[in-house]
């Protein structure tokens, strides 16, 4: 398993966020509280179902990334990626271990990896 390097999971991440904005944008303008609270739901909705259905949000289907167990290599549980993407959401990926990877996956023994799509 090649693990993800930073490039790509910053890509994947700005990625989601560009693609929630643009939802939002759609129902929502401006600058409000709403607006934000909108924004995080969206982003953090779409990560979330992406994420259960297919191992990989949109933009890290982009970036050619996906989660996996950190154990086994095989899929999370649905717990573990809703947990996963809270602390994701609450923005602990900000947080990098000596290790390079994000506390909100070595809380939910969680790896992103690479795929090659062949």
């Amino acid at each position: 398993m090649e693990k993800a390097g930073f490039g790509r999971r910053l890509g994947a991440i700005m990625a989601d966020w560009v693609l929630a904005v643009g939802i939002t944008n759609l129902f929502s303008q401006g600058l409000t509280m709403t607006t934000a609270l909108l924004r995080h739901a969206v982003f953090f909705g779409v990560i979330l179902l992406m994420t259960y259905l297919t191992q990989s949000s949109i933009g890290q289907r982009i970036f050619s990334i996906k989660v996996v167990d950190a154990d086994t290599g095989g899929r999370l549980p649905p717990l573990r990626v809703l947990s996963r993407t809270l602390l994701l959401v609450l923005i602990l990926p900000a947080l990098f271990s000596h290790e390079g990877r994000g506390y909100h996956d070595i809380l939910n023994r969680s790896a992103v990896i690479v795929f090659n799509r062949k």
